[in-house]
């Protein structure tokens, strides 16, 4: 086993509860009300800001030119399929985020960037965006009916130059497991776990907040 699949199986039981989440069920199928994607896409626009943040720290620290480059193509595609993914979601991205789980995500984030380790980065990286991306390769958004909203979403995560970096990141991280001593090993382990969970919290939080359909 990789040493990237050997951090999936270490925290399983948030990998499925991410991927087979009924808030994700609902939005596939065109059922999610659209107060809770609105607040979902304001909690997740810190993290979506760290997330940056993040990939310019690994373009950065990224020990060869091929990492450094991957990194900042996935920047530019960023920008652009954020602009695509707010136009596709008028009305519900510029709603402010008040409380909520997101501050912990982008505080992880903040933590992997600002670590100087790159395999933490690249952990990070992957935790934030790998199972949502699993899942969202799987759907048909078209098929099942579901709003601009909701399809401009998935197929933001279904997007497979999305797939092909991570896929790379993978890569990476596989390829430099093995010089790892085994505090680097563990801390990069720990990220991932901690990044993962987030990304469970916060879609339980969303699915269970009480507000309008709208």
């Amino acid at each position: 086993m990789r040493p990237c699949e050997r951090l999936v199986e270490s925290c399983r039981d948030d990998w499925e509860a991410v991927t087979g989440h009924a808030f994700l069920q609902a939005l596939a199928a065109g059922r999610l009300p659209r107060g809770k994607m609105a607040w979902y896409l304001a909690q997740g626009q810190a993290c979506t800001d760290a997330f940056v943040r993040l990939l310019a720290a690994a373009a950065a620290h990224a020990p060869d030119l091929a990492g450094s480059l991957r990194a900042a193509r996935i920047l530019a595609q960023m920008e652009a399929a954020g602009q695509r993914l707010c136009r596709s979601s008028a009305g519900l991205c510029g709603r402010a985020a008040e409380t909520g789980p997101c501050g912990t995500g982008a505080a992880l984030l903040g933590l992997a960037g600002q670590s100087g380790c790159y395999a933490q980065m690249l952990a990070a990286l992957l935790a934030a965006d790998w199972s949502l991306a699993s899942w969202a390769a799987a759907q048909d958004a078209a098929r099942t009916g579901a709003p601009d909203w909701a399809a401009g979403w998935i197929g933001h995560y279904g997007d497979p130059r999305l797939g092909e970096a991570l896929r790379a990141f993978c890569g990476e991280l596989d390829a430099l497991w093995p010089g790892l001593d085994a505090a680097a090993q563990g801390a990069a382990a720990e990220m991932f776990r901690l990044v993962q969970a987030h990304g469970r919290a916060l879609l339980d939080a969303a699915w269970a907040i009480d507000m309008a359909a709208g």
